[in-house]
């Protein structure tokens, strides 16, 4: 059955069990618990059996993967199985899991390669896709231990400051290198992406810059912020002037530290992402602070 990339019937049978086995033991807690405790016993409840569906439906994927020759990713000559079986921990939005895989190795670049986690979508890290945009999306918007705290509060289970840390700053430098490739395009003149935006029901994108000092490496910086946003066709009345004016809509933000004139190309490469260059944009509209 797992040759045909299916969960066998017996396989199915034994979550069955495993599910009813760990609702008996914990039923005396739900019915003495109020809604607080009955939800988190649940939820660990839920973590341990979802965690094992998860295996077994990750092993039968790993058992259904082609076993063809293995290229590296990177220079494209062949690789070495170094383990037919090697071991990976994650923990996901659902459960732990303990994923078993074929290992491979490089010798010419030399790096390790797992093609099941690329399969998977499962980049570097302790942490799943899904709990590791969570946490990305909690560590920017609070500190590594805030956010950390706020996970284990929300799933029922132990994170570690450092997980979020690594997974915040790991996706911050792929974002990143995508911003710095748009950037090289744009200085060569080429165009620096292409959109992937509906085009203002307006016409009218707006583009707001900014800076703000920020104290990093003991020193002071000025960072910059670009906004993007489609203007209207919304409108909203200011609650100082009274006057009526059309309404930012989704926006989008760029950040950087480097020169204004460098700013300029991260700004342009977001805003053409947002539609600057199309037919439909017959109108952008520029708001800064008086700097040159």
């Amino acid at each position: 059955t797992m040759d045909r990339g299916e969960l066998s019937p017996s396989i199915i049978q034994e979550m069955g069990e495993l599910f009813v086995r760990e609702l008996s033991q914990v039923v005396p807690e739900l019915v003495q618990g109020d809604l607080d405790g009955i939800e988190q016993t649940l939820q660990g409840l839920g973590r341990r059996v979802l965690g094992r569906v998860a295996e077994e439906t990750i092993a039968v994927i790993e058992a259904g993967r082609r076993k063809e020759a293995v290229r590296c990713p990177h220079c494209h000559h062949p690789m070495r199985l170094v383990d037919a079986a090697r071991p990976r921990s994650l923990q996901g939005l659902v459960g732990d899991y303990q994923l078993v895989r074929a290992y491979f190795y490089c010798d010419r670049c030399p790096k390790g390669y797992a093609p099941l986690d690329e399969q998977l979508g499962i980049g570097p890290g302790l942490f799943s896709p899904g709990l590791a945009r969570v946490a990305c999306r909690l560590g920017i918007e609070k500190s590594f231990p805030e956010a950390a705290d706020a996970l284990g509060e929300a799933l029922h289970m132990t994170v570690i400051d450092e997980s979020v840390r690594r997974t915040t700053e790991g996706i911050g430098e792929v974002a990143e290198a995508e911003q710095q490739a748009a950037v090289a395009r744009a200085k060569k003149g080429d165009e620096p992406v292409q959109s992937d935006q509906e085009a203002p029901a307006t016409g009218i994108l707006a583009v707001e810059v900014d800076g703000a000092m920020i104290h990093l490496e003991k020193e002071w910086h000025e960072t910059k912020v670009g906004v993007v946003s489609p203007l209207g066709p919304k409108e909203v009345v200011d609650h100082d002037s009274g006057r009526v004016h059309l309404r930012l809509e989704d926006q989008s933000y760029c950040v950087g530290l480097e020169k204004a004139e460098e700013f300029w190309y991260r700004v342009y490469a977001e805003a053409c992402r947002r539609g600057l260059g199309g037919l439909a944009v017959v109108l952008v509209v520029v708001l800064g602070d008086g700097a040159d």
